[in-house]
């Protein structure tokens, strides 16, 4: 794995890993030169398929959360805030064990976490052994892909990430909130049944605003909360009631109708749930304002 990074034409700020079955106290040398390390030890009831590790550049300000530190009998997680020149953007693992036992608490622990961190810039990185190609035939792979996009997330991967003889699968998933015509991700090549997952995504005003257009200068990232939610559907039922009674037999017409009303329904959503920040500066627009309330304690007139 190291001379597959140091073959890399590009850096990387992060590298997260499952199932890494380091223990507790147990020696290792599992270094990575320009990056120093976090580990979710495994979980001491399971033999193997447990255990987080993420390596985070020297470069870049990191600080973990304890309250993400999780582990029990079908899954885990730990994550923390990468501090940026724009604010903060969490960064969280997650690995759900190869198991049919507790899905219902998997999915209300997911839901628990997605609550407390959606409505910031999130990345969220996993192996969730739940296949996003199984909706149609899996609720609970249907209500895990649910528990993040009504939250405003997407997923960064669409095809397949993990092999045997017979069957390819997607059951490992970068989701995020943060939404930029320069995100990229891909599945890498290699020989292992589980294939790793690479992304790119702008969190400097440098790297959003790097074509120097003034929409490019627009950070958007999604915001659903239960007032945006009631507000939607509000203005949605008086939308709706326009398109009730439209005439469905001229197939050209049906066509005009449905691209209106599409549009309608984009635009409805984008004011409802995209929140957008502009980016004059290289102020942090996310949590802090321009100047704190110790600041304006300690100025003297």
């Amino acid at each position: 794995f190291r001379n597959q990074i140091y073959n890399f034409t590009s850096t990387f700020d992060f590298f997260l890993f499952c199932e890494t079955n380091l223990k507790q106290h147990e020696p290792h040398n599992f270094n990575i030169e320009g990056y120093h390390s976090e580990f979710l030890h495994s979980n001491p009831k399971k033999n193997k398929g447990s255990g987080l590790a993420m390596y985070i550049k020297d470069s870049v300000i990191f600080k973990r959360q304890t309250s993400l530190n999780i582990i029990n009998n079908f899954f885990e997680c730990m994550g923390g805030k990468l501090k940026t020149k724009n604010g903060f953007v969490h960064i969280i693992v997650i690995y759900r064990y190869h198991t049919t036992e507790n899905l219902d608490g998997f999915q209300a622990a997911l839901s628990d976490i997605l609550d407390r961190h959606s409505k910031h810039p999130c990345v969220v990185v996993g192996d969730f052994n739940l296949n996003l190609f199984n909706l149609d035939k899996c609720s609970h792979a249907d209500q895990y892909c649910n528990s993040f996009m009504s939250r405003g997330f997407i997923p960064l991967i669409s095809r397949a990430t993990h092999f045997t003889k017979s069957s390819s699968t997607c059951i490992d998933q970068i989701w995020t909130n943060i939404i930029s015509e320069h995100n990229q991700s891909l599945v890498l090549d290699t020989s292992s049944s589980h294939k790793p997952l690479l992304c790119f995504l702008p969190t400097s005003y440098t790297s959003v605003s790097s074509h120097g257009t003034e929409e490019s200068r627009v950070f958007k990232h999604h915001n659903i909360t239960s007032a945006n939610i009631d507000n939607f559907l509000n203005d949605y039922s008086t939308m709706a009631d326009r398109y009730t009674s439209v005439d469905t037999t001229d197939p050209a017409l049906s066509a005009s109708n449905f691209s209106a009303y599409y549009s309608k329904l984009s635009s409805l959503y984008n004011t409802h749930f995209i929140t957008e920040k502009k980016l004059t500066n290289n102020r942090n627009f996310f949590d802090k304002p321009w100047i704190t309330m110790g600041i304006a304690k300690a100025c003297k007139i």
